[in-house]
């Protein structure tokens, strides 16, 4: 996947008795973080469309164990944002399909995974 240059990308924490493989995903645990990113974008986060960035790995490792997506999997993902689930939705699954109504994080998304087909 090609990531643009901004926040440095990190592997996701697993535990040992986890299925699914580390992936790197930006990092982005500080609301500061999300914030610059979105400055450097020109984006603003909008209240109407009601967005909310996850920052948290903790609940991005749970959301993703309790999703059991397998490879023969296609998901459907609603407001992906910029992307912190995306990434290892994309490395678990046959496919994603990623709705993105706001254009300057569907912008950010499109960059960010224009290498991987899926």
């Amino acid at each position: 996947m090609g990531r643009e240059t901004g926040p440095t990308a990190e592997p996701l924490a697993m535990t040992s008795e986890s299925p699914i493989p580390p992936v790197f995903v930006p990092k982005l645990t500080r609301p500061s973080d999300v914030a610059a990113l979105l400055q450097t974008r020109g984006i603003r986060p909008n209240r109407v469309m009601g967005q909310n960035f996850l920052i948290d790995a903790n609940i991005l490792r749970i959301l993703v164990e309790a999703a059991e997506i397998g490879p023969t999997d296609t998901v459907l993902e609603v407001g992906p944002g910029l992307g912190v689930l995306t990434a290892p939705l994309i490395q678990l699954s046959a496919g994603v399909v990623a709705i993105e109504k706001d254009a300057g994080l569907h912008a950010y998304l499109s960059d960010c995974f224009k290498d991987d087909a899926r």
